[in-house]
C-alpha cells in the first residue's frame, strides 16, 4: 500500500452500478467503464463486452444493468487489504452481487489473514443483508458520507449492521462534517465517534473505527475547503479514531499554499462561499501537484487499528505512520498465513457466480 491508497489489491467481479446522491455525480468509475468498454483500454473482449453491457452509448452514463467479469485475484502469503468492489457498489439488489457476497463471505473465512474492505452508499442494503448474513472479522464496511445530509443518513445504518469493523469514507468530501452531531430520522442525535466511557452497559450504538477523507478529482471536481477536513481530522484526534487523509483533490486552497492567487500564473480560478471564512478562493492543479499534506504532514491512520509487520511502526494504531519501502500493513500477530489457505490461492477456486441481471 502506498501514498493515497488505503487498499493493497482490488477486486471487481461485477460490472454496472446507478447514480442515488451528489457524491456520485463526477463518478470515476462510470467514467473508467466508459473508456474500458468504448475506448481503447480493453483489448480482453469479454471485459469489454460486460463494461459496454452497462454503460449507455448515447449518455455515456449507467444504463441501470449489472454484467459479470472474469478477474481473477491472486493473493500473496503476506497479509492484503483487499478493497472489493472498487468500480461498483457491492450492496446493489441484485443477483450478481449478491452471489458475489456469499462467496466473499467463504473467501474472507479461508483467506483469515487478510482484510477485505466492502464501501457502500446503499447502507440500508448492507444493514439488512449483514442481519442476514453476517461476515467474519476480517471483514471490514464502511459507508461513503460527502456531506453532513449524507452522513445522517447512512451512518445510523452502518452502526446497526454486524462488523468487527466500521468506517467511514468522506470522499468526495463537498461539506462540513460534525461526527458528534448525527441526527438519525427520530431526531435523535448523537455522536459515532469512539468515546472514554466508564464500565457498564453501552449507552449507544457502536462506534466508528475510522474515518478517510478525500478531495474530487478528474474533469469537473468540485472544491475541498481544508477546513473542513481539519474539522474532522480534530474530531477523530480528540476521540482516538484512526483518521486517512487521500489528499485535497483537484483543487488546493490559495492561501494554504501558493499566497494570493494573482501571484500563481496558471491553473484556473473561482470563488466559493463555504460558510466558514465568507469569499475563498481555490486554484484548479492536480491531485499530485496539491499533495496530501494537511497543516506539514501525512494522515496514514487505517480503520481498525493496523500495524506493519514488516518495520513495526504503528503499534500504536492511532499514531501517523510513515510509510518505508516495503512496508506492508497486517493484522496484529499474523504475519503468516493460515495453514488452512494452502490449495486456495485464486478467488474463482471457490463456488461459480451467477449472470447478468438488473439491479437497483
Amino acid at each position: 500500500m502506498t501514498g493515497e491508497k488505503w487498499w493493497d489489491k482490488t477486486r471487481n467481479s461485477v460490472a454496472g452500478c446507478s447514480r442515488i446522491s451528489p457524491g456520485c455525480d463526477n463518478c470515476y468509475a462510470e467514467k473508467m467503464s466508459r473508456r474500458l468498454g468504448w475506448g481503447r483500454l480493453s483489448q480482453h473482449a469479454p471485459t469489454r463486452d460486460a463494461y459496454k453491457a452497462v454503460i449507455n452509448p448515447d449518455t455515456g452514463k449507467w444504463n441501470g444493468r449489472m454484467a459479470l467479469l472474469d478477474n481473477d485475484l491472486w493473493l500473496t502469503k503476506k497479509p492484503q487489504r483487499v478493497f472489493v468492489g472498487s468500480m461498483t457498489d457491492p450492496f446493489i439488489r441484485s443477483g450478481n452481487h449478491y452471489a458475489e457476497l456469499h462467496q466473499l463471505r467463504e473467501v474472507a473465512t479461508v483467506f483469515s489473514d487478510h482484510t477485505f474492505l466492502l464501501l457502500t452508499k446503499r447502507a440500508g442494503n448492507m444493514q439488512s443483508w449483514c442481519k442476514e448474513f453476517p461476515f467474519s472479522d476480517n471483514v471490514q464496511l464502511g459507508v461513503t458520507a460527502e456531506n453532513q445530509e449524507w452522513a445522517d443518513t447512512r451512518i445510523p445504518h452502518l452502526l446497526s449492521t454486524p462488523a468487527a469493523c466500521r468506517f467511514v469514507s468522506c470522499e468526495p468530501l463537498l461539506g462540513p462534517i460534525d461526527f458528534n452531531w448525527i441526527r438519525e430520522s427520530s431526531c435523535a442525535t448523537y455522536s459515532c465517534l469512539k468515546r472514554r466511557r466508564p464500565p457498564g452497559p453501552p449507552i449507544r450504538p457502536p462506534d466508528i473505527d475510522g474515518v478517510i477523507v478525500g478531495g474530487e478529482t478528474g474533469p469537473g471536481a468540485r472544491p475541498m475547503h481544508p477546513d473542513w477536513v481539519r474539522s474532522i481530522r480534530d474530531q477523530c484526534v480528540a476521540a482516538g479514531v484512526p483518521f486517512f487523509f487521500k489528499g485535497y483533490g483537484a483543487w488546493v486552497f490559495v492561501s494554504d499554499r501558493y499566497g494570493p492567487y494573482d501571484r500563481y500564473p496558471s491553473g484556473q480560478r473561482i470563488d466559493i462561499s463555504v460558510g466558514i471564512d465568507g469569499r475563498t478562493y481555490f486554484l484548479k492543479i492536480d491531485k499530485k501537484r496539491a499533495g496530501r499534506l494537511l497543516d506539514g504532514r501525512e494522515w496514514n491512520e487505517l480503520p481498525g487499528g493496523r500495524k506493519c509487520g514488516n518495520c513495526g511502526n504503528g503499534e500504536d494504531p492511532h499514531r501517523n505512520h510513515v510509510q518505508p519501502p516495503g512496508c506492508v500493513w497486517c493484522k496484529v500477530n499474523q504475519n503468516k498465513m493460515s495453514a488452512k489457505n494452502k490449495g486456495y490461492e485464486n478467488w474463482n477456486e471457490l463456488p461459480e457466480r451467477r449472470r447478468t441481471d438488473g439491479g437497483e
